[in-house]
């Protein structure tokens, strides 16, 4: 049996060939307050503006869907309606925010006090 082709590379807004990996089904962001879960990433046809005077051409999309933590895994059979979708730098930005929000402490934590000459923690008068 011969083996099934390979997909075709997702393909950047540009219409250039994105070859960078990710993001990959699973993967958590926030925005705007909520949560999200990647769905998947796919080319996608969409009608975009082209320059001065309202024309439009069709354009395939390298797009993530993404549906909202807590809600049901979508299927193949009905992402389409239960996902929302954005850009993938769009959705690099997110990924690579939330990452960053997770690494920094939270400014109510507190800081231990830096010990004295005799190595104990300094006191507040």
């Amino acid at each position: 049996a011969a083996d099934a082709p390979a997909p075709a590379p997702p393909l950047a807004a540009d219409g250039s060939v994105d070859t960078a990996p990710g993001p990959e089904p699973g993967e958590v962001f926030s925005d705007d307050g909520s949560e999200w879960v990647v769905f998947k990433r796919e080319g996608r046809k969409m009608l975009v503006a082209v320059g001065e005077g309202g024309k439009s051409r069709h354009r395939t999309l390298d797009v993530v869907y993404y549906y909202p933590r807590g809600n049901p895994t979508p299927t193949e059979d009905n992402y389409l309606s239960k996902c929302e979708h954005s850009g993938i730098t769009e959705v690099r930005e997110w990924l690579a925010r939330t990452a960053a929000e997770k690494k920094t402490p939270a400014a109510d934590a507190a800081t231990p006090a830096a010990p004295d000459a005799d190595g104990d923690a300094a006191m507040a008068d």
